[in-house]
Protein backbone atom coordinates (compact mmCIF):
# COMPACT_ATOMS: atom_id res chain seq x y z
CA UNK A 1 0.00 0.00 0.00
CA UNK A 2 1.52 3.03 -1.19
CA UNK A 3 0.93 6.44 1.06
CA UNK A 4 0.33 9.93 0.30
CA UNK A 5 2.98 12.45 0.49
CA UNK A 6 6.60 13.43 -1.39
CA UNK A 7 9.44 11.58 -0.90
CA UNK A 8 13.00 12.52 0.15
CA UNK A 9 14.55 13.05 -3.31
CA UNK A 10 11.28 15.67 -4.45
CA UNK A 11 11.90 17.30 -1.05
CA UNK A 12 15.73 17.78 -1.93
CA UNK A 13 14.75 19.41 -5.58
CA UNK A 14 12.25 21.42 -5.02
CA UNK A 15 14.54 23.00 -2.16
CA UNK A 16 17.40 23.07 -4.65
CA UNK A 17 15.02 24.86 -7.08
CA UNK A 18 13.80 27.33 -4.08
CA UNK A 19 17.80 28.00 -2.84
CA UNK A 20 18.82 28.79 -6.33
CA UNK A 21 15.92 31.03 -7.64
CA UNK A 22 16.79 33.05 -4.41
CA UNK A 23 20.20 33.49 -4.51
CA UNK A 24 19.28 34.33 -8.67
CA UNK A 25 17.10 37.24 -7.22
CA UNK A 26 19.00 38.42 -4.54
CA UNK A 27 21.57 39.99 -6.89
CA UNK A 28 19.27 42.69 -8.62
CA UNK A 29 18.08 43.30 -5.49
CA UNK A 30 21.26 44.83 -3.29
CA UNK A 31 21.64 47.00 -6.20
CA UNK A 32 18.09 48.00 -5.99
CA UNK A 33 18.51 48.58 -2.47
CA UNK A 34 21.47 50.69 -3.34
CA UNK A 35 19.91 53.13 -4.99
CA UNK A 36 17.46 53.64 -2.90
CA UNK A 37 19.83 54.34 -0.06
CA UNK A 38 21.58 56.88 -2.57
CA UNK A 39 18.22 58.60 -2.63
CA UNK A 40 17.36 58.76 0.72
CA UNK A 41 20.94 59.96 1.46
CA UNK A 42 20.33 62.86 -1.12
CA UNK A 43 17.56 63.58 0.71
CA UNK A 44 18.56 63.67 4.08
CA UNK A 45 21.32 65.95 2.78
CA UNK A 46 18.28 68.50 1.21
CA UNK A 47 16.27 68.44 4.06
CA UNK A 48 19.47 69.23 6.38
CA UNK A 49 20.95 72.17 4.09
CA UNK A 50 16.68 73.51 4.19
CA UNK A 51 17.11 73.34 8.13
CA UNK A 52 20.13 74.83 8.73
CA UNK A 53 19.05 77.60 6.22
CA UNK A 54 15.80 78.21 8.31
CA UNK A 55 17.57 78.34 11.31
CA UNK A 56 20.35 80.89 10.22
CA UNK A 57 17.62 82.94 9.09
CA UNK A 58 15.61 82.37 12.13
CA UNK A 59 18.49 83.15 14.56
CA UNK A 60 20.06 85.92 12.45
CA UNK A 61 23.30 83.90 12.72
CA UNK A 62 25.64 82.15 10.36
CA UNK A 63 25.51 78.28 10.42
CA UNK A 64 27.68 76.26 8.43
CA UNK A 65 27.05 73.08 7.39
CA UNK A 66 28.53 69.79 8.94
CA UNK A 67 28.27 66.37 6.49
CA UNK A 68 30.29 64.66 9.07
CA UNK A 69 27.39 65.21 11.56
CA UNK A 70 25.09 63.61 9.28
CA UNK A 71 23.99 59.39 9.75
CA UNK A 72 24.17 58.30 5.81
CA UNK A 73 22.53 55.12 4.87
CA UNK A 74 25.54 52.21 4.57
CA UNK A 75 27.64 52.38 1.55
CA UNK A 76 27.10 56.21 0.99
CA UNK A 77 30.22 58.52 0.34
CA UNK A 78 30.29 62.17 0.63
CA UNK A 79 32.41 64.21 -1.77
CA UNK A 80 32.29 68.00 -3.40
CA UNK A 81 31.96 71.22 -1.56
CA UNK A 82 32.59 70.83 2.10
CA UNK A 83 32.27 74.33 3.35
CA UNK A 84 28.38 75.13 2.68
CA UNK A 85 26.74 78.00 5.08
CA UNK A 86 24.02 80.76 5.35
CA UNK A 87 24.42 83.92 6.60
CA UNK A 88 22.31 85.55 9.23
CA UNK A 89 19.79 86.59 6.06
CA UNK A 90 19.02 82.93 5.04
CA UNK A 91 21.36 83.11 1.48
CA UNK A 92 24.48 81.88 1.35
CA UNK A 93 27.81 84.28 1.57
CA UNK A 94 29.78 84.55 -1.52
CA UNK A 95 32.10 81.10 -1.44
CA UNK A 96 28.94 79.64 0.78
CA UNK A 97 27.22 77.91 -2.21
CA UNK A 98 28.04 74.37 -3.89
CA UNK A 99 27.93 70.88 -4.65
CA UNK A 100 27.63 68.18 -2.33
CA UNK A 101 27.94 64.59 -4.41
CA UNK A 102 26.80 61.35 -3.17
CA UNK A 103 27.92 58.18 -4.48
CA UNK A 104 26.62 54.26 -3.45
CA UNK A 105 29.53 51.39 -4.10
CA UNK A 106 28.04 50.78 -7.59
CA UNK A 107 29.20 54.18 -8.45
CA UNK A 108 25.98 55.65 -9.18
CA UNK A 109 25.89 59.31 -8.22
CA UNK A 110 23.25 62.23 -7.27
CA UNK A 111 24.07 65.73 -6.95
CA UNK A 112 22.87 68.36 -3.87
CA UNK A 113 23.35 71.38 -5.19
CA UNK A 114 22.94 74.80 -3.20
CA UNK A 115 22.83 77.75 -5.66
CA UNK A 116 23.66 81.11 -4.77
CA UNK A 117 20.18 82.26 -4.06
CA UNK A 118 19.62 79.55 -1.08
CA UNK A 119 17.97 77.31 -2.88
CA UNK A 120 18.70 73.31 -2.53
CA UNK A 121 18.29 70.99 -5.54
CA UNK A 122 18.83 67.43 -6.25
CA UNK A 123 19.96 66.37 -9.64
Amino acid sequence: MKQPGFTLIELVVVLSLVGLLSIVSLRPLHGWLSQVNLTAAAHLIAAELQALRSEAAAGHETKVFEPAALALPKGIRLSGSQQLSFSATGFPPPGGSGTLIAENSYGKQKKVILSSSGRVRIE
